[in-house]
């Protein structure tokens, strides 16, 4: 494979994406992942000067689309420093949370670097072979990729040419953890912070089949048994760790495919008492829901609990107020004074098959995905 040595010039625009069979019932769907790790693509721009122009436009020439390139994964990229040339040259490197294939680049500018085999271990890298010495080098993980789309490019004044390309990487991993808490048999999103200033966006909205013959009023009649609750959710990282973390999260669901409990982290339910084994009272909110459902209860201390509610009834009446006290399982014993907030907590799965993370050199990462609400499996 030939090395596409060339730095991005701003963001990097990387997407994953999944494949699943989504069959919708009345009361119910089953889903199934035909990819068990995702593609990836990465979307690059650059800012070449004529002389780096008519290099990467030879290397273009000569990719036949057999072995494709070599792409740098610039997100994952590492400062090392002075690396010197030899066998089994060891860099020391905290590798926790970065994800190595077989080889990888040694990189300090487009006409200094070489592809590497290596060894990896939690503290370092080991490159069989070292043939250039460096004084300030990258260390930069390599995926084989194809470039189906070739290579795109704006010639301005003074000699700038702003080009861009696509690689769309063969070696995909499966990064996938199982190490997230369990609530009634499915993970529980960890976290899910919402971009910069951005806002939660949501919907509920019950699907309709509409029979309209343009003369009469229309009927409408309900296609399933729960309302389709849509909403967006938003991360941004800016730590490598935070950045492994959510990758693992998302290999997780594989698309569409895996369920997993999300809590509003709102106060959907105003504490009235404290709550004392199986009953916690809450004021009484313009309609009960007569149904099962399950709540977040989160202390002053930020520790939350998840909780089933199996039946609703009338309560005391508090300063005036009406009541409901809500029977719950598992038993919570816990002062008002120490509740931070009641939430509603949702079985929820990814409403998209890909995924776009826009890696940005001095901002993070930024990544949003759409959900929705559906039946507990």
């Amino acid at each position: 494979m030939t090395v596409w040595p060339f730095k991005q010039r701003g963001d990097v625009i990387e997407s994953l994406a999944w494949l699943t069979d989504v069959f919708q019932a009345k009361a119910g769907e089953q889903r199934t992942a035909l990819r068990a790790a995702p593609r990836r693509v990465f979307e690059l721009s650059h800012l070449f000067t004529d002389y780096d122009y008519s290099t990467a436009r030879a290397l273009i020439r000569q990719d036949q689309g057999e072995d494709g390139f070599a792409v740098p994964d610039w997100p994952q990229a590492s400062v090392v420093g002075a690396v010197a040339s030899g066998t089994s040259v060891a860099i020391t490197l905290d590798t926790t949370y970065i994800n190595f294939g077989p080889t990888a680049l040694l990189w300090e500018h487009s006409g200094l670097y070489e592809e590497i085999d290596i060894t990896v271990t939690l503290t370092d890298v080991t490159a069989a072979t070292v043939v250039n010495d460096y004084t300030d080098a990258r260390l930069i993980p390599l995926w084989g990729a194809y470039c189906p789309n070739g290579l795109s490019n704006s010639r301005g004044a003074g000699q700038i040419n702003q080009a861009s390309v696509q690689m769309r990487v063969y070696e995909n991993q499966d990064l996938a953890a199982s190490t997230y808490d369990q609530y009634r048999g499915h993970d529980v999103l960890p976290s899910c912070p919402v971009v910069g200033g951005g806002s939660f966006d949501e919907s509920i909205v019950w699907p309709l089949s509409e029979f309209d013959n343009q003369t009469s009023v229309p009927e409408y009649i309900r296609s399933r048994t729960i309302p389709e609750l849509e909403f967006t959710m938003r991360w941004h990282e800016f730590t490598a760790q935070g950045l492994f973390e959510l990758r693992q999260w998302l290999h997780s669901r594989r698309g569409r495919q895996k369920v997993f409990w999300f809590s509003s982290r709102g106060h959907d339910l105003e504490p009235a008492a404290n709550i004392a084994g199986t009953t916690a009272t809450v004021f009484r909110q313009g309609v009960m829901r007569p149904e099962s459902y399950d709540i977040d209860v989160t202390t002053k201390a930020g520790v939350s609990t998840y909780h089933q509610v199996t039946a609703v009834a009338n309560g005391t009446d508090v300063s005036g107020r009406l009541t409901t006290d809500l029977t719950i399982t598992p038993a919570l014993t816990l002062t008002l004074a120490n509740i931070s907030r009641i939430s509603y907590l949702r079985c929820t799965r990814f409403d998209a098959d890909r995924v776009e993370l826009q890696h940005s050199p001095s901002g993070g990462t930024q990544v949003q995905m759409p959900c929705i609400e559906v039946p507990l499996p």
